[in-house]
């Protein structure tokens, strides 16, 4: 098991029930189960939390965009939106607004990362 350290929290497995007890012995059941993806992270379940919940620091939103995860990709790039930036050096605050029809939310964000 040691040689599969470096996979563990990355391999996410397809596996189809068909059975209606809650427990199984898993060795019966290992050769239904396929690899589908091997994540090149571990998984953290760090998914788009929903517009209202979005609070992000600077190196979050930097992360998010430099692993272009998909769920907050897709969420941003179609969302019109009024947010707000705090500079943590001095307190300031700037209100921002991204109109555009193309790209939204996500290209504003990505403009001031100056990722893509």
């Amino acid at each position: 098991m040691k040689r599969y350290r470096p996979l563990y929290g990355r391999v996410l497995i397809k596996y189809h029930k068909d059975f209606q007890a809650s427990v199984v012995n898993a060795e019966s059941k290992l050769e239904k189960l396929v690899v589908s993806q091997v994540l090149p992270d571990v998984y953290k379940n760090d998914g788009f939390p929903g517009y209202d919940s979005v609070c992000l620091s600077y190196q979050q939103l930097k992360l998010v965009l430099e692993k272009n995860k998909s769920e907050w990709i897709t969420a941003l790039s179609n969302q019109k939106a009024v947010y707000l930036i705090r500079d943590v050096s001095n307190g300031k605050l700037y209100v921002g607004s991204a109109t555009s029809k193309n790209g939204m939310l996500l290209d504003r964000w990505r403009s001031y990362m100056d990722v893509s």
